[in-house]
């Protein structure tokens, strides 16, 4: 999911919230800089294995800073691959992969509520 700021916080502060939200949930964090007005923050769960990579992209524009929140395209791999298991009678599989996409999505319903408290981001859009 991606969110547009209008209010444009500072791309700094933004990956420090970042950082800390994911390193605070147990998280290893990796930040690459692309260029001055593009982050890629990489993020590994150290207590949760079956959890895959979450990547977040921050964007710097003239109008608007973004933050897009993306999962590894494991995961929706794995999803297909669940989906055909499952017409075979491997429901498990399914099963496993529906509990990790819950995961990630309780995550990412944290992660957004911490970015806008942390950065001080009144209306997300």
């Amino acid at each position: 999911m991606e969110y547009r700021f209008y209010n444009k916080p500072k791309i700094d502060n933004v990956i420090s919230v970042i950082t800390e939200f994911f390193e605070g949930n147990g998280f290893e964090v990796t930040i690459k800089m692309e260029n001055p007005s593009l982050f890629v923050v990489y993020s590994r769960s150290l207590a949760d294995k079956e959890l895959p990579k979450i990547v977040i992209k921050v964007y710097s524009s003239e109008e608007y800073l973004s933050v897009n929140f993306l999962n590894s395209q494991k995961l929706r791999s794995n999803e297909i691959l669940s989906s055909v298991f499952n017409l075979f009678g491997g429901g498990i599989f399914f099963l496993k992969s529906s509990k990790i996409r819950e995961k990630i999505d309780r995550l990412e319903e944290a992660f957004w509520k911490f970015l806008e408290s942390g950065v001080g981001l009144s209306s997300l859009s």
